[in-house]
């Protein structure tokens, strides 16, 4: 989705072009403990993965 800026908000904002939508509103979402231990297991594989394949890398 598109928006129109003003060149004075993009100039007082020292030409940094991370200009949020104004449309479009920030979602919240309230996560389990379930979600976030699932995420940071997720996350946490991944990681690992990573290391895994930098560490056989280095072999």
């Amino acid at each position: 989705m598109a928006w129109k800026v003003d060149i004075k908000t993009i100039v007082d904002k020292g030409y940094d072009l991370d200009i949020k939508n104004p449309i479009k509103k920030d979602e919240e979402h309230e996560y389990t403990s379930v979600e976030l231990i699932q995420m940071i297991e997720k996350s946490m594989l991944k990681s690992n993965e990573l290391l895994n394949q930098l560490k056989a890398e280095l072999r």
